[in-house]
């Protein structure tokens, strides 16, 4: 991307390389803090920049995160605890196994955890 009159690039280096600060004013003859070529800062700040995202980027997109779940022959485990994994989280608690039990005399079905 070349940077052109209104590059965002062109604005940001031009705020970085402002020398006329707030200290100058009220005198007209102040020679400048500094005598670095602005072309100069100006021109590698606007090379330098998308160079700079473009590693961070890459660098950010290259680092590995942890995963939190992982399938083992071809069972899913969802959660993490302790350096262990585990299927089912209920009541605060994680479990390994869940079985359905079956309603009797009219009480309705649950899962039972263990």
């Amino acid at each position: 991307m070349r940077a052109g009159i209104g590059s965002p690039f062109l604005e940001i280096a031009r705020v970085l390389v402002r020398f006329d600060h707030v200290a100058s004013r009220g005198t007209e003859n102040v020679e400048p803090i500094c005598d670095f070529n602005r072309a100069a800062i100006i021109n590698l700040m606007t090379r330098l920049f998308p160079l700079m995202l473009t590693v961070v980027l890459s660098v950010a997109c290259l680092v590995p995160i942890p995963a939190s779940a992982y399938y083992y022959h071809g069972r899913y485990y969802r959660y993490r605890y302790g350096g262990h994994y585990y299927r089912y989280y209920h009541g605060e608690h994680y479990y390994l196994h869940r079985r359905w039990v079956l309603p009797v005399y009219g009480r309705p079905g649950y899962y039972r955890y263990w």
